[in-house]
């Protein structure tokens, strides 16, 4: 069964870069340009080499070049992170987690995520039963899929947040690049 995942992501990573290759050879700067966004859905340690590779590359444009470069920066900064949404969930009816988590949204903001990419979401008591109540801050991921991410984020809040302790908590589905923090006490 391991095998046979490790094979996947091979042919996955594969053909991401066969895509890759076709549209960084293009002669339209704005194709190479979206061929670089390719790079953070590989390995990241590969996507990052590839990203350095076109930053010195002479036959594309300095824009491109430059897109790379940034790339390659976000690679390093926010992993895959960067491709994920994460929702703040504040334990209902707390106007005080309520406002840390909008202190929390900010931080990550400006750390480097897009606003969009970052939601403080207010849910009714239901919503907490059904996924059970936190027990102060938590970084809840899908074990197995989401491990790389939810670490990324545990080491970026102890450098925006060092006051607080986010502890990871492994849930048991998958929520499509997207990741959540639950805040209670």
């Amino acid at each position: 069964m391991e095998r046979q995942k490790e094979e996947n992501r091979t042919n996955v990573q594969q053909k991401y870069i066969e895509l890759f290759y076709e549209d960084i050879k293009s002669d339209n700067h704005k194709t190479q340009i979206k061929a670089l966004s390719l790079l953070t859905l590989m390995d990241l340690e590969v996507g990052k080499k590839i990203a350095d590779w076109v930053n010195t590359l002479k036959s594309t444009t300095p824009e491109v070049r430059k897109q790379a470069g940034i790339v390659s920066v976000d690679i390093n900064k926010f992993g895959r992170l960067n491709t994920y949404k994460i929702n703040i969930y504040p334990q209902t009816n707390r106007q005080d987690l309520l406002e840390t988590a909008n202190q929390i949204k900010t931080k990550l903001i400006e750390y480097g995520f897009r606003p969009e990419q970052v939601n403080v979401k207010q849910e009714t008591e239901s919503f907490f039963e059904r996924l059970g109540k936190p027990k102060g801050y938590e970084i809840r991921y899908d074990l197995g899929n989401e491990e790389e991410e939810a670490n990324k984020l545990e080491s970026i809040f102890k450098e925006v947040y060092p006051s607080q302790n986010f502890i990871k908590l492994p849930i048991g589905s998958n929520s499509r690049n997207s990741i959540s923090i639950f805040i209670g006490s």
